[in-house]
């Protein structure tokens, strides 16, 4: 509550909400979403992270954990979804290194799906912000 009243003089343009595909993410996920609506914060959206595991030898694509707990929440909740990202350790790797994870693994199966993901949030942004 006092991070959201501390935001508010800056008028934040909302909230982007992240989960896992899990159950216990998701739960506490809808509580997140609650408490948004409470405090008047604007869901942009919600992201289903670690979603499946893309070989990097075969691209099968394997839900480790499940998949559609972010999807069904944001549909259930009534907010944007704006995407899936698959689990992947190049992500991780550059992240930790101080990379640029766009420019260094174009190729990457989380590519398209963070592409994607940014461009939802852009086209939602008001004139002059973006």
């Amino acid at each position: 509550m006092a991070v959201v009243d501390a935001l508010r003089p800056h008028s934040p343009l909302g909230a982007l909400v992240v989960t896992t595909p899990q159950a216990v993410s998701v739960g506490d996920v809808r509580r997140e979403l609650t408490f948004c609506r409470k405090v008047g914060l604007r869901v942009i959206g919600l992201v289903e992270n670690m979603s499946g595991f893309v070989c990097p030898h075969c691209s099968e694509c394997t839900n480790v954990f499940s998949k559609g707990g972010g999807e069904e929440l944001a549909r259930h909740a009534g907010v944007p979804f704006l995407g899936s990202v698959p689990l992947d350790p190049e992500l991780t790797r550059s992240l930790e290194d101080g990379r640029d994870f766009i420019q260094d693994f174009p190729d990457s199966p989380a590519f398209p799906a963070l592409s994607s993901i940014a461009q939802k949030i852009l086209s939602e942004t008001p004139a002059g912000l973006s």
